[in-house]
């Protein structure tokens, strides 16, 4: 009995050896990997992070590690009932150093490409089924090597951190009756257990609503479930949200900015202003539910300081309800004085946002995911007999600010003889769901809904009706990726040709691909016609390659430099290396482009350039594309030239919807040549488009979806399969909740709600919502 209650504790108190390391080696990695890697992402660095906020973060990173563990901790825990042995010991051992791989490779992937290993896996997928999609993910065998020298070295770490945990245990435990040792096993499980459980709660700790929504985007799971989305008010009073003062003189106070955060019609009668000098204003009339009405404030009766001060808004019982304060340099002339948005305050905008935007999707859902057939107008139905041949060329990973006299500066000229569109979006940050706003003129966000339905290309058919010969030239793989080969094969195209690399590795043949792409579209173009021609360019997708005659900007990151699945234990990556690449293979292409172009009657044919989308280096947190909502994955140049097709100044933002009926406008010479598609002519129509909305790449519903308008971005959650529209939180331009909202939005909140409604309806099909507005 003696011999066996001494092997019984000893494997017990091997399991608790294992528990022990776990648990601290993922509070190591936590605290001393993951929290500097996220820090940045969710504003931990920021002054106004609390300790709470912190703790709360450090916490839920902690049982995100020991999370995938939870399953071998459950077999772990039944095994003690029956006995831990060997077995037992083995596979948490095993299933520890398993872990430890994917976090490390987990942390690497989102340092350098800002996405996580879980949303990697489905592009691996597509690799292992089809080798002509390895252009697109990297090589498979590369990252079987990789795993396999990752899984190595972190088993060794593991074995050494283990045998720490095993003596400290032996000294710790080694007097302790087996029955005692299971107990500790038992508590030592159950409190493993409840700390990973307890983490997703202790998120109620962040102070803020945006913090949440930030650690909620940047984990590799969701954790939005374990909070509540609701923030209720600190109060119910009115609330002085800013100062206007008096344009000429600025030492005086025109006019106040008083919101009413509540569900109810409130009277302002008997509340009044009053500054530092003891001067009072009396407010009178009714502010509505959820609304920010402005009184004017009579000017000689109520100065502004020229040194520090506040004007505080009193209650009619007495007592401040809320204060703007500034100093002298605030006071400048026109200028509004802002009080600074509490999280409360911003959640309050966005629930009445998205109250008016559930509505408003659920009124036009129908209309939205419904197969809708575009249309000719009657004047654009004839065939002309000198139509232009169209030929749209799309460039991958093509950023928006390289077409500009400093960096592309031929290809910005000829955008200046045409349509130059200086502020376009792509209708996403994706290949597949770029390409498909481009030819189909929707919003990606029905991209599976219309490729169920089998529906060719809009592109395609409105062309063809017009008697136009169509084509698609590519320099990229499409089979089998994304359903691109539903959309872009000979079922759907009279004519395809591919160009595609055969030699690994197969980027560094993609100049070459190109130069055979253009070349054959100038052959289609030199064939009677009309045609309506796609072609597919690839020399600035990553690794941006690009011949030695081209090597303008330095230094580069070198071939042995690039990110790839063996650089897992090199140096870090320099962003700035690899942005010369790219803009030398950017200068590359232009060449082509530009040569392609000058060999082309310009009478004879209309030319677009446009990107699928566009390519982080960094500044939004990420790299390459289709990983985040940001300014720098979505948006993309835009010139089209031509016949038919005179200077046009474009003003405000355009989307990949609006090509195709910019196109049909130039082949037709009808103005708004066609009905029922989400674009609009931008030769018809170049006055600033009030909205618009962007379709980041999501595997799956809820998909996001982000809404522009000036420099408000709104991203909402959507669902298709029912009418969902949730408002999820105002981002910035790398995609990321604002952790410090603007305090306009709640002045603005009813027009920014009116706007989405206006292109919801738009989206639906309504072609009396007007497209175009005063932007602000």
């Amino acid at each position: 009995m003696a011999r066996g209650g001494a092997r019984a504790s000893e494997e017990h108190r091997a399991v608790l050896a294992h528990l022990l390391f776990v648990t601290a080696a993922a509070a190591l990695f936590a605290i001393a990997v993951e929290v500097p890697h996220y820090a940045g992402a969710l504003g931990l660095d920021a002054a106004t992070r609390t300790r709470d906020d912190r703790l709360a973060v450090a916490w839920l990173l902690i049982a995100k590690s020991l999370l995938p563990l939870l399953p071998f901790q459950a077999l772990a825990l039944l095994g003690e009932r029956a006995g831990p042995g060997r077995a037992t010991r083995r596979l948490l051992a095993t299933a520890t150093a398993v872990t430890a791989a994917w976090l490390a490779l987990d942390v690497w992937l989102q340092s350098h490409y800002g996405a996580h290993l879980t949303n990697y896996l489905p592009f691996i997928g597509s690799a292992l089924r089809s080798r002509e999609q390895v252009q697109w993910v990297g090589d498979p065998v590369a990252l079987a090597v990789a795993l396999a020298k990752l899984f190595a070295a972190t088993a060794v770490v593991c074995i050494a951190l283990r045998s720490l945990a095993a003596v400290a245990t032996r000294l710790w435990f080694a007097r302790l009756a087996p029955a005692s040792a299971r107990a500790l096993v038992f508590a030592t499980t159950c409190s493993y257990v409840a700390l990973v459980l307890a983490a997703f709660p202790a998120q109620r700790l962040l102070t803020a609503p945006e913090l949440r929504k930030r650690v909620a985007m940047s984990l590799p799971y969701g954790t939005d479930w374990a909070f509540s989305r609701a923030v209720a008010h600190a109060s119910h009073d009115l609330y002085l949200l800013g100062l206007v003062p008096w344009p000429w003189r600025s030492a005086e106070l025109t006019e106040v900015m008083i919101h009413n955060p509540t569900s109810d019609l409130r009277s302002a009668e008997g509340w009044q202003l009053e500054n530092a000098s003891g001067q009072r204003a009396l407010l009178h009339g009714e502010i509505a539910a959820g609304a920010t009405r402005h009184f004017e404030v009579e000017r000689a009766r109520f100065a502004l300081s020229r040194k520090q001060d506040s004007v505080a808004l009193v209650a009619p019982e007495g007592g401040v309800r809320s204060r703007v304060a500034y100093h002298d340099e605030d006071v400048k002339r026109g200028a509004v004085l802002w009080n600074p948005l509490q999280s409360s305050d911003a959640e309050s905008a966005l629930a009445q946002i998205g109250e008016v935007a559930q509505g408003a999707y659920a009124e036009a859902f129908s209309r939205i995911v419904a197969e809708r057939p575009a249309t000719l107008v009657p004047a654009a139905q004839r065939p002309r007999s000198d139509a232009p041949n169209v030929i749209l060329l799309v460039v991958e990973s093509f950023r928006h600010e390289v077409v500009s006299p400093a960096l592309l500066g031929r290809l910005a000229a000829l955008g200046a003889r045409g349509l130059l569109a200086p502020r376009h979006y792509s209708g996403s940050n994706s290949s597949h769901l770029g390409l498909f706003s481009l030819l189909y003129a929707r919003l990606p966000l029905v991209y599976d809904v219309v490729l169920d339905g089998g529906r060719a290309p809009t592109a395609v058919e409105l062309f063809r009706h017009l008697g136009y010969r169509t084509a698609f030239v590519s320099s990229g793989e499409i089979e089998a990726w994304k359903r691109m080969d539903q959309f872009l094969d000979e079922r759907v195209f009279d004519r395809v040709i591919l160009h595609t690399a055969t030699r690994a590795p197969l980027w560094k043949q993609w100049p070459d691909c190109d130069r055979q792409t253009l070349a054959s579209i100038h052959e289609l173009a030199s064939e009677p016609g009309p045609h309506f021609i796609v072609g597919f360019l690839m020399t600035t997708h990553f690794p941006y390659p690009y011949p030695e005659a081209f090597g303008r900007f330095g230094p580069v990151s070198h071939e042995d430099e690039l990110p790839s699945w063996d650089q897992l234990f090199r140096a870090p990556l320099d962003r700035a290396k690899l942005w010369n690449r790219y803009r030398n293979a950017s200068l590359s292409l232009e060449a082509q482009l530009v040569d392609f172009a000058a060999a082309l009657d310009p009478a004879r044919n209309v030319i677009a350039i446009t990107g699928d989308h566009g390519e982080s280096f960094g500044e939004d947190g990420a790299l390459v594309h289709g990983s985040r909502a940001s300014d720098a994955q979505t948006r993309v140049p835009l010139v089209v030239f031509g016949a038919g097709v005179g200077p046009t100044a474009v003003a405000g933002p355009t989307s990949h919807m609006d090509v195709l009926p910019t196109l049909l406008h130039a082949a037709t010479g009808v103005p708004d040549p066609v009905r029922g598609l989400d674009g609009r002519d931008l030769l018809a129509s170049p006055a600033p488009r009030e909205a618009l909305f962007v379709a980041p790449y999501k595997l799956t519903q809820p998909y996001d979806l982000l809404w522009i308008r000036s420099e408000r971005r709104l991203l909402f959650r959507v669902r298709t399969d029912r009418p969902l529209f949730d408002a999820f939180a105002f981002v910035d331009e790398s995609g990321f909740p604002l952790l410090a909202p603007d305090p306009s939005l709640l002045a603005d909140s009813e027009s920014l709600a009116a706007s989405i409604r206006r292109e919801l309806a738009r989206l639906g099909g309504d072609e009396d919502a007007p497209a175009t507005a005063n932007a602000r």
